[in-house]
């Protein structure tokens, strides 16, 4: 089930058409659609759709594009790919770096620009007054030992380039990440540029919400049947019952490409409380009825969601597919014994549940902006007792989230 729901996922990975320009090199601007997929590795290549025809744009035909709230230029860059895989490194390793036409995804723009390129790793790039660098972070082995050393050139580059702003220091532990250069280049460009507000000055968000919380509750029909030679349970085949349960679930994105692809943790409470009618007398005078049910448990679940998302709708289905772990918190159960001969009746308790029991969940659904509807089947085994010889509980029923932030 696991293969399936990753081989879908990069089916349907292929095509995200939203909303986009590109610039071309005559410095021509077109609307239309790219194919958006949040990339991760910078592409070489982009998808343009205008009406029915689709077009491929390689990095070296157009000047940049823009689309849900990226921008990209093109740029010929001298970038550095000396070797950083550890099993291929030498030492006396020396700096190699390559002159190549790439798509940059600009982070800040102002008095210095900084952009990003990821290869087979993370590459920054800044332009100050028309002069463009990458900003070196690399390692290397030690010419005395064999020590895997970290060269932190950019500590330095940034120092030259920011040293007109006094109060924009660069600290011996800034980390090479997105967001701590990001923060550092738009605090000098505000410092050199004081008539500009901070709206003024272009400043991609790095800080996108990719986990979210959930409220969730909904109602659920479980069936499941008894089969026993246990005196008090021989007489009963199972039945229906119905439960309400609700909690909170914590999504956290396992796919760059759009939180497509989720793993969602969900802790639900549910009880119920049921009497189930048995007319079959034991002997002539023995008669075993009702059997009354007082339940309730936590389970958690860990469900894999896919979500077929379409550019900026906020309709978008999903499926799901799991496992649950599921604990009793409480539970009685009885069977009244009832002697027609003599009129006495009594109430005999019954360990009917087990304490833990694994369940498989799956379910289809659809979010709709902040709400999700899921259609939930989850299959049980263990859920009763050993002393019945059936011992799977199935469950449908309907499951409402709402995300919180």
């Amino acid at each position: 089930m696991l293969l399936f729901v990753l081989l879908t996922c990069n089916i349907y990975a292929q095509n995200n058409y939203i909303s986009g320009t590109i610039v071309t090199n005559n410095d021509k601007t077109l609307k239309g659609e790219i194919n958006y997929q949040d990339w991760l590795i910078t592409p070489e290549v982009i998808k343009f759709k205008s009406g029915e025809s689709i077009k491929k744009f390689d990095v070296s035909e157009i000047k940049s594009f823009e689309v849900e709230g990226d921008k990209f230029i093109s740029k010929k860059v001298k970038l550095d790919v000396t070797e950083q895989k550890l099993g291929r490194m030498k030492k006396g390793d020396k700096p190699l770096f390559v002159d190549k036409i790439v798509f940059l995804n600009v982070l800040v723009e102002g008095a210095i620009n900084l952009y990003e390129f990821y290869d087979s790793r993370l590459h920054f790039f800044v332009e100050k007054e028309g002069d463009f660098i990458e900003l070196i972070n690399r390692k290397y082995i030690g010419e005395d030992n064999n020590d895997l050393i970290t060269y932190k050139k950019y500590l330095g580059q940034l120092s030259f380039l920011l040293n007109e702003c006094t109060s924009v220091k660069v600290k011996g532990n800034l980390s090479y990440e997105r967001k701590e250069f990001s923060k550092l280049i738009n605090e000098y460009n505000l410092c050199v540029s004081p008539n500009k507000q901070e709206e003024d000055l272009y400043v991609k968000s790095v800080d996108k919400k990719r986990n979210h919380f959930y409220a969730t509750g909904g109602l659920l029909f479980t069936n499941f049947s008894i089969d026993s030679e246990n005196i008090l349970l021989k007489y009963f085949d199972g039945g229906s019952i119905s439960s309400v349960g609700f909690g909170g679930a914590y999504e956290i994105t396992l796919s760059k490409n759009l939180e497509r692809l989720t793993l969602y943790n969900e802790l639900v409470y549910s009880s119920y409380s049921e009497s189930f009618n048995n007319a079959t007398q034991a002997t002539v005078h023995i008669l075993y009825d009702p059997l009354k049910i007082e339940y309730s448990s936590i389970g958690f679940f860990s469900i894999f969601r896919y979500k077929f998302i379409k550019g900026n709708s906020k309709v978008n289905p999903f499926f799901n597919v799991g496992v649950g772990y599921n604990f009793v918190v409480s539970h009685n159960a009885s069977v009244t014994r009832t002697n027609t001969f003599n009129s006495t009746e009594q109430v005999l308790p019954i360990d009917l549940f087990n304490k833990k029991y694994l369940s498989l969940p799956m379910g289809i659904g659809v979010i709709y902006d902040k709400f999700s509807l899921e259609l939930r089947y989850i299959l049980s085994n263990q859920v009763l007792n050993v002393f019945t010889n059936e011992n799977k509980v199935s469950s449908i029923g309907l499951m409402l989230g709402y995300k919180l932030n």
